[in-house]
């Protein structure tokens, strides 16, 4: 006998009711996706259907791969074991319709009879228990365990249940199928086969198994029609915004915000929902409220108002049907306090799988507060005056830009034009106490020491305009990236390299939106070519342990974290030791995003945060590669009592000291 079964068996006068009912659940389906589509309609047009051949790279590598996913070891498994367990059943059912509903009817032909028939049973029969392994997880997960960043809804339960009866009964229904039939390859079908040992082990007869196979069938089936209705109004339906999110994600630099048309603009950043892009919204549908974001933001965990998530959750409430499009969004919707908070570190991007760009939603909302309504913290007047009068966030001029190289011999663009590496200081290192310019003058003597042609801008040097653009000023950024970009054109200026991570993301990855044509380089990235080539050598090493912190704007918004470590590696006699949070998940120091110039009226201190974690360590200092960082930890060192026993340097002068 050639291995098959008949699909509709037991029930096969009732097709009709199984067809009427497949079509309203789909009609009701219908209706619910629909009202997604209206919800990201509402936002701005946005041009992003390019590079697809990347974006399906993209697609595979992250969705079905479970990438992002994965780096949570229990959420990635039990979400793994769902997610396949529900594709392969949902493929075997694609399968069992296009045989009965086209080759059956027009060819008469089958598809699943003989050794097909067999490891497709076998197959699916493995991969839903694969699913009912992952929904206990889940549930054990979020019941049993209940992680802080996990806000449980009771639409949760109900999903995760409706899920596990229709795993259940399936198997209940094919436990009794095998039973009554008792067909001589049911040990291909091993979970339905279990199930029906149950079943006998139990002594229900056999006649009361077909009669019960009935009854479950229909119920399966119901529950399953219900799931499919239910799909777009539930939480469910990330499995298609999500997918849809990884497709679309931006595949711009990862530093770089987006520019506003100041001179034509009629809308100067985010004041209502509408004033987002459709992208922007389909982010906000693509959440899955899985707290990754929260429970990485130094701005939660360290008690400030801002929690990522909530502000995404809270934006999503505007894409139902009859929210109200005209209210404002900032005081409303999102708190000035939570606004200001973000020190745009970009952990909560990292982290999340399914690509939602909380930091961009901020940054927009910010730049109509600052441009529109002129609403700000009061701290942040003075540094745009600062910005517009002087040139340099610190308010001293060209009249100190060049006073850290008082002692060294360099060259000055403005006196040699044809100077072949632009050494880049920025405001925090030139300017902003005796402490800070030991970077710079290190750098100068590790350039004359590779004999690298090398000059400084000094006097002509102003803000890269980092700090402004970040803080929601995006006329003032403007204005001062032109002013630089026409500096670099007026001295042919090719290639820069700083050793500042702030000057670097803005010239590397934002300055190209304005015309600049520059090669960009960070001074680890330099060091490490330098070292490789032979053109700087490592005369003695560090008997000191220390620990490294990984900045922002080095590591998560451009990816050098292994030129660091290569360079430790070369100069220090111990290995380092890494901190609990290291490289992609390392904790900001809290500088960004204009808070270097705010003072902490809520909750920790993140810098003391950070340090309390160096110190933990039992290394003998924290070395760093961003003048923000060293600022921010040097203040939390001395309130801490620990200037005299845990020390704090830049790892370029590490380099300077050993080479």
């Amino acid at each position: 006998m050639i291995p098959s079964r008949e699909i509709f068996w037991n029930v096969g006068s009732q097709q009709g009711a199984v067809y009427l009912v497949a079509l309203m659940s789909v009609a009701i389906a219908s209706i619910g996706l629909l009202q997604h589509i209206k919800g990201w309609r509402k936002g701005r047009k946005e041009k992003i259907f390019d590079q697809a051949g990347n974006r399906l790279k993209y697609f595979f590598r992250f969705l079905l791969s479970h990438e992002r996913i994965r780096k949570d070891t229990y959420a990635g498994v039990m979400h793994l074991f769902i997610f396949w367990g529900f594709v392969v059943l949902f493929l075997g059912t694609l399968i069992i319709a296009f045989q009965e509903d086209l080759l059956l009817p027009f060819f008469g032909r089958k598809v699943l009879e003989g050794n097909f028939y067999l490891i497709y049973s076998l197959v699916l029969d493995l991969f839903g228990l694969l699913a009912i392994v992952g929904v206990g997880l889940a549930l054990y997960r979020r019941y049993v365990l209940q992680p802080e960043k996990l806000d449980n809804k009771p639409s949760d339960l109900i999903l995760l249940c409706l899920i596990l009866f229709i795993l259940v009964s399936g198997f209940c229904v094919e436990g009794f199928r095998l039973n009554v039939s008792n067909p001589q390859w049911a040990l291909w079908e091993p979970v339905g086969w279990l199930f029906g040992t149950i079943f006998n082990v139990l002594g229900i007869a056999t006649s009361t198994q077909r009669g019960l196979h009935k009854i479950i069938w229909w119920l399966h089936l119901i529950a399953s029609m219900g799931l499919i209705a239910y799909f777009p109004f539930s939480n469910l339906f990330h499995v298609v915004s999500s997918s849809l999110n990884v497709f679309f994600r931006s595949l711009k630099p990862s530093g770089a915000l987006v520019p506003i048309d100041i001179q034509e603009g009629e809308q100067f950043g985010v004041a209502h929902i509408q004033d987002f892009t459709w992208k922007d919204l389909l982010d906000l549908d693509a959440c899955t409220r899985c707290g990754r974001c929260q429970e990485n933001c130094p701005a939660a965990i360290s008690g400030k108002p801002l929690n990522p998530k909530k502000v995404i959750q809270d934006l999503r409430t505007f894409l139902q049907p009859f929210s109200h499009n005209g209210v404002p969004l900032v005081s409303n919707i999102v708190s000035e306090a939570e606004l200001w908070a973000c020190t745009t570190c970009r952990a909560c991007m990292e982290v999340c799988p399914v690509f939602v760009e909380h930091l961009n939603k901020i940054i927009e909302m910010r730049r109509h507060s600052v441009l529109t309504e002129s609403k700000f913290p009061s701290e942040y007047k003075q540094v745009f005056k600062n910005l517009e009068i002087f040139g340099d966030t610190l308010g001293k001029g060209k009249l100190f830009r060049e006073d850290w190289a008082s002692n060294l011999t360099i060259d000055r663009v403005y006196q040699q034009n044809d100077t072949g590496l632009l050494f880049w200081v920025g405001c925090m290192s030139a300017l902003y106490d005796e402490r800070s310019k030991n970077t710079p003058i290190a750098a100068a003597k590790i350039l004359e020491k590779a004999g690298l042609d090398f000059g400084i801008l000094g006097e002509e040097e102003l803000c890269c305009g980092d700090a402004a653009r970040r803080m929601g000023n995006e006329y003032l950024f403007q204005h001062l990236a032109k002013k630089n970009i026409e500096v670099f054109r007026k001295y042919k200026i090719k290639k820069v390299v700083t050793h500042c991570p702030h000057c670097f993301n803005t010239f590397k990855n934002e300055y190209a939106q304005f015309g600049a044509d520059i090669e960009v380089v960070h001074f680890m990235e330099l060091i490490v070519t330098l070292l490789r080539e032979g053109k700087l050598n490592v005369k003695s090493k560090i008997d000191d342990i220390f620990t490294y912190h990984d900045p922002c704007y080095l590591g998560r918004h451009n990816s050098i974290y292994m030129e660091p470590r290569e360079i430790l590696g070369l100069i220090l006699n111990s290995d380092m030791k890494e901190m609990d949070s290291f490289r992609d998940k390392s904790f900001c120091c809290g500088a960004g995003g204009g808070n270097m110039w705010r003072a902490a009226v809520t909750g920790r201190r993140i810098e003391g945060l950070r340090v309390e974690e160096a110190v933990k360590t039992d290394a003998s200092g924290i070395i760093t590669s961003c003048p923000f960082c060293e600022i921010m930890f040097d203040s939390a060192v001395k309130q801490k009592g620990l200037e005299y026993s845990f020390r704090l340097m830049d790892i370029i002068e590490l380099v300077n000291r050993v080479t």
